[in-house]
C-alpha cells in the first residue's frame, strides 16, 4: 500500500508490509539485504542484483547470489554482518524469522520489509510487492503475471484428469506433511491432484503409519534436504502402503516448491508431469 505523506516535500513513500508495519522510503532502496531466498531469486529476476548487498547462506540461486556477502543463517543472521553491508532496505520473512530477531534488526536502525507467504497467492503477491517496494512496479507486475498465466496453462492441462490422492511430505523424521493451507498444498491442487491431508489447525502436521494407512496415497512426495534421513529410506519401512509398494514415490527440488518465488512455476509443472504424465519443460533456463 503506497501513501504519498506530502506534496510540499521529498516523494516519501510509506509501505504496509505482510505482518501489518509501515515503513517510509524516500526514494527506492539501492543498497538491500536479503534474508529470504526466495527474495533474492525475485530481485535477481526483477534485474536488481546490482541492488543486493547481502545475502543468506541459503541464498543459492541465482549462480550470481553466491557471489554476494553472506550475513549468515536463513533465520539467525549476523547483526555486525547486516549492519556492515550499511543496508537502506532489509528483507525479512515472517515464518523465520522470529519477533527477537525482528526487534534485534530494528534496533539496528534499518528498515526492514516483512513477508509472509503462506500460499501460492500470498507468493504472487509478495513478489509485485518486492519490485513494488524497490521502484520496479512495472517489472513486478510482469514477473507474477508470468507464474499467474503458468498455474492457469498448467490447470488447463490437467482439467478433466482423474485427481490422484496425494501425500506431501516436507520433513523424514519425524514424518511432517504439507495440509491443504499451506504453499505445497496450493501447488498440489493447481497441479490437479488431491491433499489426503485433511484442513486442520496445524497447517504441517506430524503423522505416523496410524495415520498414513488410513489415507494410503496414489502417490507420496518427498523434497529431499541436504544433512537429513533420505525420506525414501524411511518411507521404505511402510510397505504396506500403496504408493511404496509400488514404487509411486516421486521427488521434486526443495527450491521449487517451498521457495515462494519465481520458480514455483517448475515446482507446478514437476508435479503435473509426474501425476498426469506431462511433458513440460523443467529447465531454469526457459520460460
Amino acid at each position: 500500500m503506497l501513501l504519498w505523506l506530502s506534496c510540499t516535500q521529498l516523494p516519501a513513500a510509506q509501505w504496509t508490509d505482510a505482518i501489518g508495519r509501515t515503513i517510509s522510503l524516500e526514494e527506492p532502496p539501492q543498497r538491500i539485504v536479503s534474508l529470504v531466498p526466495a527474495v533474492t531469486e525475485t530481485l535477481f529476476a526483477l534485474g536488481l542484483g546490482d541492488r543486493v548487498v547481502g545475502v543468506t547462506d541459503f541464498c543459492t540461486f541465482p549462480p550470481e547470489a553466491r557471489q554476494k556477502p553472506s550475513v549468515g543463517g536463513y533465520a539467525d543472521p549476523g547483526l555486525e554482518a547486516v549492519a556492515t553491508r550499511r543496508p537502506d532496505l532489509v528483507f525479512l520473512a515472517a515464518d523465520m524469522g522470529s519477533p527477537a530477531l525482528l526487534s534485534r534488526l530494528e534496533q539496528l536502525g534499518v528498515k526492514i520489509y516483512v513477508l509472509y507467504p503462506r500460499g501460492l497467492e500470498e507468493a504472487i503477491a509478495g513478489m509485485r510487492a518486492v519490485a513494488a517496494v524497490c521502484g520496479v512496479a512495472e517489472a513486478g507486475e510482469r514477473l507474477a503475471k508470468e507464474l499467474e498465466d503458468e498455474i492457469a496453462r498448467v490447470e488447463r492441462a490437467v482439467a478433466g484428469k482423474p485427481r490422484p490422492r496425494v501425500l506431501f511430505a516436507v520433513m523424514p523424521q519425524p514424518l511432517t506433511v504439507a495440509g491443504p493451507d499451506t504453499l505445497v498444498g496450493d501447488l498440489l491442487a493447481a497441479a490437479g491432484a488431491r491433499n489426503v491431508v485433511p484442513p486442520g489447525a496445524n497447517r504441517y502436521p506430524t503423522w505416523g503409519i496410524e495415520s498414513l494407512l488410513p489415507v494410503d496415497p496414489d502417490f507420496i512426495v518427498l523434497s529431499p534436504h541436504t544433512g537429513l534421513p533420505d525420506p525414501e529410506n524411511v518411507l521404505s519401512g511402510w510397505p504396506e502402503l500403496t504408493a511404496v509398494r509400488e514404487g509411486r514415490i516421486i521427488s521434486v527440488d526443495p527450491d521449487w516448491v517451498h521457495r515462494p518465488g519465481p520458480r514455483l512455476k517448475l515446482g507446478l509443472r514437476a508435479l503435473a508431469n509426474a501425476f498426469h504424465g506431462l511433458d513440460l519443460s523443467l529447465a531454469e533456463n526457459q520460460p
